[in-house]
């Protein structure tokens, strides 16, 4: 596991800033990462405050300049198909191009943590293990496990349709259900919960005036 090289941006769910609880409102792109094989950098990343991404034969410049063609050149002289050239690329755009308006979400610990990160990516000491990361961004105000309601995002409390995201076998991708996702961060109902709340109480009060309505030989028969 490499060695945390930043001390700033830890995790802070008691302390979510306005401007990061507002962008929960509409992010314009969702992505989960894993954060290293198996979640090897998890740890470190979320206790640094960063979102480490990997792709140790492809170089920082290219992709920093946008010259995707290159950087498509130096993922085929690594060796990669023709499919996972196209993949790589998605993977390494996404990760300099979205803004500091994506909403990162990865998992750890039995729990889910999300983060938003500044646009900039800084590229890291490469140890040429291949086992650290390359590349990095620092999170606007560290990784959060928490809702903004102050309810723990465990694993156990979110629907599978959600969390199965967390055996892609790759690095980024779409999150799934990003509307279910998006509630439970900000700690909202989910809509059909409400609903049959709502029938529920109608129900009851329905029952109360039809049982105030009998007369008392109602009852015994």
């Amino acid at each position: 596991m490499y060695k945390a090289v930043i001390d700033e941006g830890a995790v802070s769910d008691l302390a979510i800033c306005s401007g990061v609880a507002a962008r929960l409102a509409s992010p314009p792109a969702v992505r989960y990462i894993k954060l290293g094989k198996g979640g090897a950098w998890a740890a470190d990343a979320i206790a640094s405050g960063i979102v480490p991404f990997g792709f140790h034969q492809i170089s920082h410049e290219p992709c920093e300049a946008g010259d995707w063609d290159k950087v498509g050149k130096e993922l085929e002289a690594a060796g990669r198909s023709p499919s996972g050239i196209t993949q790589g690329l998605r993977e390494l755009r996404d990760f300099y191009e979205l803004g500091d308006d994506c909403l990162w979400i990865t998992f750890a610990d039995g729990h889910l943590y999300w983060a938003f990160a500044h646009a900039d990516t800084i590229p890291m000491p490469n140890n040429d293990d291949g086992n650290s990361p390359t590349r990095m961004r620092r999170t606007l105000d560290g990784w959060h496990r928490h809702c903004l309601t102050g309810e723990a995002l465990t694993v156990r409390s979110l629907s599978s349709a959600l969390t199965k995201v967390a055996g892609y076998r790759m690095t980024i991708c779409a999150a799934a259900r990003e509307d279910y996702l998006l509630r439970r961060l900000r700690g909202e109902e989910e809509p059909l919960l409400v609903e049959a709340r709502a029938l529920k109480a109608q129900q009851e009060s329905i029952a109360a005036k039809m049982i105030t309505s009998l007369d008392w030989r109602d009852f015994e028969i």
